[in-house]
């Protein structure tokens, strides 16, 4: 009877030992999801989320990305950002400390535009109060030569946009001469400066 007894104490220690280590993989995030800090080093492209379903309350998750080329931009552009308002915010440093410049930081419901980091370095930072949790973030970053590749409106060249004609900005995202000046109205004409 002592063996027995001895034997399901083993068993039901182990399962508590198994059911704990579950518990610890699943709480940290073992697939890159919020789970204290993680590093994205030599790669072009990644993914970041603090994992399925809402984030955790009371938590402190922490992404940093390193451009395997330090002159390198980082783009992040957002899927989705949910956050409980003016309480849990989600901070973007460019930069690799907290030191560095804030770029951006959001708090609530609206699905953010992109944020750049120049640097080579991007610090990501998500902090969450103890009451309640959201979606939280989900959002793609890629590293470029040039920002958004200058959105095919000129050529990368020594990290900096050369623009095509009619083109400005440090994408090429700008026209020089937005509606033509009015050209067709007899309102302008446009010279195509480029600045």
């Amino acid at each position: 009877m002592w063996c027995k007894r001895r034997e399901r104490d083993h068993i039901w220690r182990d399962i508590t030992y198994l059911l704990g280590f579950i518990c610890l993989v699943f709480i940290s995030g073992v697939d890159g999801s919020c789970s204290g800090r993680t590093v994205f080093e030599n790669t072009w492209t990644g993914h970041i989320t603090e994992g399925p379903g809402n984030y955790p309350m009371d938590v402190y998750c922490e992404w940093r990305i390193v451009a395997p080329d330090p002159l390198a931009k980082i783009m992040l552009n957002f899927t989705n950002f949910k956050s409980e308002c003016t309480y849990d915010f989600l901070f973007i440093y460019d930069g690799n400390s907290f030191t560095s410049e804030l770029i951006a930081s959001f708090s609530g419901d609206t699905t953010p535009e992109p944020v750049v980091a120049y640097s080579g370095h991007m610090i990501i930072y998500l902090y969450s109060d103890t009451n309640y949790a959201l979606d939280g973030v989900d959002a793609n970053f890629y590293i470029q030569n040039c920002t958004n590749d200058c959105n095919g409106k000129g050529t990368c060249k020594d990290y900096q946009c050369d623009c095509q004609r009619g083109w400005k900005g440090d994408a090429c995202q700008f026209e020089s001469c937005p509606g033509n000046c009015g050209y067709d109205e007899n309102r302008g004409q446009c010279l195509f400066i480029l600045y």
